[in-house]
């Protein structure tokens, strides 16, 4: 059952989370548009239908959906980026992360939205990995700013989360999402330590 009051319940914090997942895909975006980054453009379109699932369970179930939200958002306008450029790749890890999505919708249809949030939450987690992997080996390949957004979004996302009911629909999603970001932020600060250039090299 769709609760419509599900927006006047949400506490400040969580729209703020909101506003700062879109600050993390702006940078990300203005690098698509000026700075030549590169964003796989099926990851980029599994990823909205991953965040737009979670989005929608936890909506559907009156919990915390506006972190989700965002990086549906963000998604959607950084693929919009990423095709007007015309830097459009593909990479092999994108196969699986599509069983990921379709796994997920077959876990909503068959158990329902709380089932299908629990599990696109996770599946989200489980796509970051190949980042992290590529953070571990090279962390200088990751931007310090946008993940440190990112996990900004994510810890606030959890604390308002938190606020406004110790519930499954509340907290999933942002734990998940603290989780994988955080990792992230840890392995790219490394490039920052005295001699590491040198190592990477």
């Amino acid at each position: 059952m769709l609760h419509k009051s599900t927006l006047r319940r949400n506490p400040v914090l969580l729209y703020f989370s909101f506003g700062l997942a879109l600050l993390g895909y702006a940078i990300l975006v203005f690098g698509i548009l000026f700075r030549g980054a590169i964003q796989p453009i099926s990851a980029t379109l599994l990823w909205l239908l991953l965040d737009g699932l979670a989005a929608w369970t936890a909506y559907s179930e009156g919990g915390n959906y506006l972190l989700a939200a965002g990086y549906t958002v963000g998604c959607l306008v950084a693929a919009l980026a990423t095709v007007y450029v015309g830097r459009v790749s593909f990479q092999k890890s994108d196969v699986w992360i599509a069983g990921l999505v379709v796994a997920c919708v077959m876990v909503w249809y068959g158990a329902g939205n709380l089932a299908g949030l629990v599990a696109s939450s996770l599946a989200v987690f489980i796509a970051g990995l190949p980042a992290l992997i590529l953070y571990w080996r090279r962390p200088q390949d990751g931007l310090m700013s946008v993940w440190t957004i990112y996990t900004m979004a994510n810890a606030v996302g959890l604390y308002g989360g938190w606020l406004k009911g110790s519930t499954v629909e509340n907290l999933v999603f942002p734990v998940f999402a603290v989780s994988g970001s955080l990792i992230g932020m840890i392995l790219i600060a490394r490039k920052y330590l005295p001699g590491y250039a040198m190592q990477g090299e």
